[in-house]
């Protein structure tokens, strides 16, 4: 194992992912602490930011069917990218 100093030790988006877990309409019904547009607008900028640096990102959903689709404004950024869509609620 190498170690790093200074600015090497610094996180690089090839040491990162980022999964984004459930972003779906279903999972602000009961949202009561924090503005919904606040959390799909901080979503939304988290992932842009991911893509810019380069960061992998994973996307999930639990029971797209009923749970609705990933926000558009996070699916829209990886449009060649599928969807992990899970049948269990814990992931």
């Amino acid at each position: 194992m190498t170690f790093r100093n200074g600015l090497a030790s610094l996180l690089r988006p090839e040491d990162s992912v980022l999964v984004l877990i459930d972003h779906q309409p279903y999972q602000l019904a009961n949202l009561n602490s924090h503005d919904p547009h606040a959390v799909v607008n901080n979503s939304a900028a988290l992932a842009k930011t991911a893509k810019a640096f380069g960061v992998p990102t994973i996307l999930t959903s639990v029971v797209a069917a009923r749970g609705g689709l990933i926000f558009p404004q996070i699916t829209d950024l990886f449009p060649d990218q599928g969807v992990i869509d899970r049948t269990f609620i814990n992931t």
